[in-house]
């Protein structure tokens, strides 16, 4: 769709000069806004869906009842207020610091919930490569570092903020 528009435009005179694109949590429309606009087209993820993402993992995780629960519920608006202020509000390079922070104050049962949101949108993950053992001695394991799925770049809105531009691609959701 986004090569539709694009030749259309060009067909009729029009040129994007296009700075930002903001879409939804979606790894083929971001790749696509690189690929088609260019690589100085800044392809950001969409803030308010990165809210409900959360809300939709709380759901598969059979957390939504616990959310009612004072202290749950509190952690849960803290964890989205957070992903604004520590996460969403820091400059991308102390995220991972907001997430530390969070990790530091998840209560009991929500740690998968925590696990999820640093391993997709901030830390992401390790995956074992390889294992030896020297006898006598300790078992050695060698993991590589698996990149978030949409890193704090992609969604990040200090920038956004400060330059009192959009960190949502519907302005009805905001």
């Amino acid at each position: 769709m986004l090569t539709a528009v694009h030749d259309k435009g060009e067909e009729l005179g029009f040129y994007m000069a296009v700075t930002t694109a903001i879409t939804d949590f979606e790894q083929a429309a971001l790749n696509a806004i690189s690929n088609k606009l260019g690589p100085h087209v800044n392809a950001k993820a969409c803030f308010y869906h990165l809210t409900q993402s959360t809300w939709r993992k709380i759901q598969s995780l059979g957390l939504s009842n616990r959310s009612k629960e004072d202290d749950i519920k509190h952690f849960c608006c803290m964890l989205d207020a957070t992903e604004m202020l520590f996460c969403g509000f820091h400059p991308v390079d102390r995220v991972s610091n907001g997430m530390d922070d969070i990790k530091d104050n998840t209560p009991n049962g929500l740690e998968d919930l925590v696990d999820y949101f640093g391993a997709t949108y901030v830390t992401g993950t390790y995956r074992r490569i390889g294992q030896t053992r020297q006898y006598p001695g300790p078992v050695t394991m060698r993991v590589r570092r698996i990149s978030p799925s949409f890193p704090p770049e992609k969604w990040n809105v200090t920038l956004s903020t400060i330059n009192n531009k959009d960190r949502t691609n519907n302005l009805c959701e905001s």
